[in-house]
């Protein structure tokens, strides 16, 4: 009898002779330590309240406007065994959770099912990666995918960014399911995320809004998102976005928020290392806007990284 268990962080391979070994101490000792190898993942995941994956998680999140997280695995799967020791354990984590619905999705080693995938409703994308997390908002509508192996630190860091309760946005999100063609109702969505530092899901509402016809029509709906979308890439410290964001910010409306604008320019020049635009753009603003209080502020971003250029 040959007999193959994998386990977390330890891989057992017993080659057994069942004429030779039935019944002996060995032979007991083996089945019993190969049980409870087996139910260490099982364990190791009670600390979280997983549901399995049905009809009723999705109307239990809308009925509750609670997020949904989402967790593709398998036991076969040496970093999703890893998940559920070093990660899923943590008292922190289980602490991160406890707003969302939890769904555990176990898949064999074949992969997510036609009819998982299709329940999942994740359009143009199929989970190949194990393990995957996903999280949902209460109405099923797609916020992050995560595949592969994630430290505890980062997945808290990632969950921190979703509210727990989006009671507040429902009507916002109906008047998107009878006409997505509503600006003013993504530009919501997004500024609902920025409390909890989503800045960049909020991005991805803003710029959604921006396509849409309310956006191109109303000017000043437009002008506050593009500004919206330079200022949250700047608390994203994703420098050259925000460059870029400010730039068609100066281009599109060059007469309004300059101040604002041009110290944005200076800050994620300073970011990049690109003292000489930095420079540019501190004069500009100086000789533009003297009595501005970006002014100082630009000052002193240049004057700082000044003293840390090497000689």
């Amino acid at each position: 009898l040959s007999i193959q268990c994998r386990i977390p962080h330890i891989a057992v391979s017993a080659a057994v002779s069942y004429s030779a070994l039935s019944g002996t101490p060995f032979m007991r000792t083996t089945f019993l330590f190969l049980s409870a190898a087996a139910s260490l993942v099982a364990a190791s995941r009670e600390s979280i309240d997983w549901k399995p994956l049905s009809d009723a998680v999705w109307q239990a999140a809308r009925n509750q406007a609670r997020p949904l997280l989402v967790d593709v695995w398998g036991d076969w799967c040496p970093p999703c065994r890893r998940m559920d020791q070093e990660v899923w354990t943590k008292p922190e984590v289980v602490d991160a959770v406890r707003k969302f619905i939890c769904v555990s999705v176990k898949v064999p080693p074949s992969g997510l099912r036609d009819d998982q995938q299709a329940e999942l409703g994740l359009r143009g994308y199929r989970v190949q990666g194990y393990p995957t997390i996903i999280l949902f908002d209460p109405w099923r509508e797609l916020i992050l995918i995560e595949s592969g192996f994630t430290y505890a630190h980062e997945l808290i860091a990632e969950l921190k960014e979703i509210p727990a309760d989006y009671s507040s946005v429902r009507d916002f999100h109906l008047a998107l399911v009878d006409d997505r063609d509503n600006s003013r109702a993504l530009r919501a969505l997004g500024a609902f995320y920025e409390p909890t530092s989503g800045f960049g899901i909020a991005n991805r509402y803003y710029r959604e809004a921006l396509k849409k016809s309310g956006a191109k029509e109303d000017p000043s709906l437009r002008q506050t998102l593009v500004f919206d979308i330079a200022q949250n890439e700047i608390r994203r410290s994703d420098w050259k976005a925000a460059h870029s964001a400010f730039e068609h910010f100066h281009k599109e409306f060059p007469e309004a928020r300059q101040d604002e604008v041009l110290l944005g320019l200076v800050l994620s020049e300073v970011r990049q290392k690109d003292f000489a635009a930095a420079a540019r753009h501190l004069q500009d603003l100086e000789s533009r806007f003297p009595e501005s209080k970006a002014v100082p502020v630009a000052h002193r971003l240049v004057d700082r990284a000044k003293t840390r250029v090497p000689r």
